[in-house]
């Protein structure tokens, strides 16, 4: 009998239908996911592109790219990511050596091989998010077009160097009303480099810190 049990639940753990059981594959909380649609719709007359800083597999990126299909709009969606790399030996040292963190949690930390650029684009013309441009960059190593104009960022690369060269790239294309939101700016987690960042960059441009949603990060341009 007990074989008999084991058996069964071998069949079932490995069997095909387990991939369409259901599974929440965002790395944002429901109510921060509804939080960054919000943002979508509130810029959606502001003029530019938007832009996702840190976008791993890329499910919250057909996400939000489908709110703006909702609101049928026209603009180009920039996902920009290391894409499966992880994050770089550089950013990942000065965790360790100057915030205390874990440096083998960090080197293996959205370490994907095999999760090209390629695949990630392949995947959204599958789902028909045309308007997805990927782009492989560690943030600290990539120049904007100048001339780009940016109604919403979203930024989720959770380290302090990234974080802080995102925002220092991205807050100068900000079109008026504009709105960048930073994942993880939550104390005491391995990612709180991101909160570091946050609010040494509303310090030093004298723009009030606004944590909404308990762990993001808002700044109005």
């Amino acid at each position: 009998m007990r074989l008999k049990e084991l058996l069964k639940e071998a069949v079932y753990r490995l069997a095909p239908h387990r991939l369409h059981l259901p599974a929440y594959p965002y790395m944002v909380h429901p109510a921060g996911m509804a939080f960054l649609c919000g943002w979508i719709e509130k810029t959606a007359e502001v003029p530019g592109a938007v832009v996702e800083i840190g976008c791993a597999w890329g499910n919250t990126t057909l996400f939000l790219s489908r709110q703006m299909d909702w609101l049928h709009s026209d603009k180009t969606y920039f996902a920009i990511d290391t894409f499966g790399t992880g994050f770089p030996p550089d950013e990942v040292e000065h965790e360790v050596r100057v915030r205390g963190k874990d440096r083998q949690f960090l080197t293996e930390a959205f370490h994907f091989p095999g999760m090209e650029q390629k695949w990630f684009q392949r995947a959204m013309d599958l789902a028909e998010a045309r308007r997805v441009q990927a782009v492989t960059a560690d943030i600290s190593r990539y120049d904007f077009d100048p001339h780009l104009r940016i109604s919403f960022c979203f930024i989720d690369v959770d380290l302090y160097i990234p974080v802080r060269d995102a925002l220092a790239k991205v807050y100068p294309l900000m079109s008026p009303g504009g709105v960048i939101v930073l994942h993880d700016c939550l104390a005491g987690t391995p990612y709180d480099g991101a909160l570091q960042a946050y609010e040494e960059f509303v310090r030093d441009h004298g723009l009030p810190v606004r944590i909404e949603a308990d762990l993001f990060g808002v700044i109005s341009a």
